[in-house]
Protein backbone atom coordinates (compact mmCIF):
# COMPACT_ATOMS: atom_id res chain seq x y z
CA UNK A 1 0.00 0.00 0.00
CA UNK A 2 2.66 2.28 0.98
CA UNK A 3 5.00 1.92 -2.25
CA UNK A 4 5.78 4.78 -4.73
CA UNK A 5 6.91 5.01 -8.02
CA UNK A 6 9.42 8.01 -8.48
CA UNK A 7 9.06 8.96 -11.99
CA UNK A 8 10.22 12.78 -13.98
CA UNK A 9 6.34 13.83 -12.72
CA UNK A 10 7.65 13.57 -9.08
CA UNK A 11 6.26 10.68 -6.86
CA UNK A 12 2.85 8.55 -7.06
CA UNK A 13 1.81 5.69 -5.61
CA UNK A 14 2.62 2.28 -6.86
CA UNK A 15 -0.88 1.32 -7.83
CA UNK A 16 -2.01 4.69 -9.31
CA UNK A 17 1.46 4.22 -11.58
CA UNK A 18 0.73 0.65 -12.77
CA UNK A 19 -2.94 1.83 -13.76
CA UNK A 20 -1.49 5.00 -15.63
CA UNK A 21 1.17 3.44 -17.36
CA UNK A 22 1.06 3.44 -21.23
CA UNK A 23 3.88 1.79 -22.31
CA UNK A 24 7.36 0.29 -20.66
CA UNK A 25 10.42 2.30 -19.76
CA UNK A 26 11.82 -1.31 -18.60
CA UNK A 27 14.77 -2.39 -21.06
CA UNK A 28 16.54 -5.20 -20.96
CA UNK A 29 19.80 -6.85 -22.66
CA UNK A 30 21.87 -9.95 -23.32
CA UNK A 31 25.67 -10.31 -22.52
CA UNK A 32 27.15 -13.27 -23.12
CA UNK A 33 30.61 -14.08 -21.65
CA UNK A 34 33.65 -15.10 -23.39
CA UNK A 35 36.33 -14.45 -20.13
CA UNK A 36 38.15 -17.30 -17.97
CA UNK A 37 35.92 -18.90 -15.56
CA UNK A 38 37.24 -18.64 -11.94
CA UNK A 39 37.35 -22.05 -10.26
CA UNK A 40 38.67 -20.68 -6.78
CA UNK A 41 37.74 -17.69 -4.97
CA UNK A 42 40.34 -15.45 -4.32
CA UNK A 43 40.25 -12.22 -2.24
CA UNK A 44 43.03 -9.38 -2.64
CA UNK A 45 43.77 -8.15 0.99
CA UNK A 46 46.67 -6.10 2.02
CA UNK A 47 48.42 -6.79 -1.10
CA UNK A 48 48.01 -10.45 -1.31
CA UNK A 49 45.65 -12.79 -2.94
CA UNK A 50 43.69 -14.94 -0.30
CA UNK A 51 42.14 -18.84 -1.13
CA UNK A 52 41.52 -21.69 0.68
CA UNK A 53 42.67 -22.21 4.16
CA UNK A 54 44.62 -18.68 4.31
CA UNK A 55 41.25 -17.44 3.22
CA UNK A 56 39.17 -19.39 5.71
CA UNK A 57 41.70 -18.31 8.77
CA UNK A 58 41.19 -14.51 7.34
CA UNK A 59 37.62 -14.47 7.17
CA UNK A 60 37.29 -16.22 11.12
CA UNK A 61 39.55 -13.38 12.00
CA UNK A 62 36.96 -10.83 10.71
CA UNK A 63 34.14 -12.27 12.62
CA UNK A 64 35.87 -12.55 15.99
CA UNK A 65 36.92 -8.70 15.63
CA UNK A 66 33.34 -7.93 14.61
CA UNK A 67 34.19 -6.74 11.56
CA UNK A 68 31.84 -9.16 9.97
CA UNK A 69 28.92 -11.21 11.37
CA UNK A 70 29.99 -14.24 12.09
CA UNK A 71 27.12 -16.01 9.55
CA UNK A 72 28.93 -14.16 7.16
CA UNK A 73 32.13 -15.83 7.44
CA UNK A 74 30.65 -19.31 7.06
CA UNK A 75 28.88 -18.42 4.41
CA UNK A 76 31.77 -17.05 2.57
CA UNK A 77 33.89 -20.34 3.63
CA UNK A 78 31.22 -22.23 2.27
CA UNK A 79 30.87 -20.83 -0.95
CA UNK A 80 34.58 -20.65 -1.43
CA UNK A 81 34.67 -24.62 -1.37
CA UNK A 82 31.56 -24.73 -3.46
CA UNK A 83 32.00 -22.28 -6.32
CA UNK A 84 31.60 -24.28 -8.98
CA UNK A 85 27.66 -25.30 -7.74
CA UNK A 86 26.94 -21.91 -9.28
CA UNK A 87 27.91 -23.04 -12.51
CA UNK A 88 25.10 -23.05 -14.75
CA UNK A 89 22.65 -21.74 -12.45
CA UNK A 90 20.34 -18.58 -12.75
CA UNK A 91 20.37 -16.17 -9.99
CA UNK A 92 18.76 -13.02 -10.04
CA UNK A 93 20.50 -10.00 -8.36
CA UNK A 94 18.74 -6.16 -7.35
CA UNK A 95 20.96 -3.37 -7.50
CA UNK A 96 23.48 -5.24 -9.27
CA UNK A 97 25.35 -2.01 -10.00
CA UNK A 98 26.44 -2.09 -6.34
CA UNK A 99 30.15 -1.61 -5.51
CA UNK A 100 30.13 -4.31 -2.77
CA UNK A 101 27.97 -6.23 -4.96
CA UNK A 102 28.19 -10.11 -5.85
CA UNK A 103 27.58 -9.84 -9.56
CA UNK A 104 31.29 -10.25 -11.00
CA UNK A 105 32.06 -12.93 -9.00
CA UNK A 106 29.07 -14.49 -10.00
CA UNK A 107 29.60 -13.91 -13.56
CA UNK A 108 33.03 -15.16 -12.93
CA UNK A 109 31.92 -18.46 -11.48
CA UNK A 110 29.87 -19.11 -14.46
CA UNK A 111 26.72 -18.04 -13.55
CA UNK A 112 23.79 -16.97 -15.19
CA UNK A 113 22.25 -13.56 -14.07
CA UNK A 114 19.61 -11.44 -13.94
CA UNK A 115 20.63 -7.69 -13.36
CA UNK A 116 18.63 -5.36 -11.77
CA UNK A 117 20.00 -2.09 -11.40
CA UNK A 118 19.05 1.73 -11.60
CA UNK A 119 17.85 3.66 -14.41
CA UNK A 120 21.07 5.66 -13.55
CA UNK A 121 22.81 4.72 -17.37
CA UNK A 122 26.22 6.16 -15.89
CA UNK A 123 26.26 3.84 -13.50
CA UNK A 124 25.59 0.71 -16.30
CA UNK A 125 29.35 1.44 -17.38
CA UNK A 126 30.61 -1.11 -14.55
Amino acid sequence: QGLEQEGEAGAQPLAEAMRAATGSSLASAVFKGSGELMDKLVVPYVGKDLSGPELEEQVDKWATYGIMEPDCAEGIKTGAKNLAAVRGRTFIILGAGSELGPLPLFLRAGATVVAVATRKADRWKR
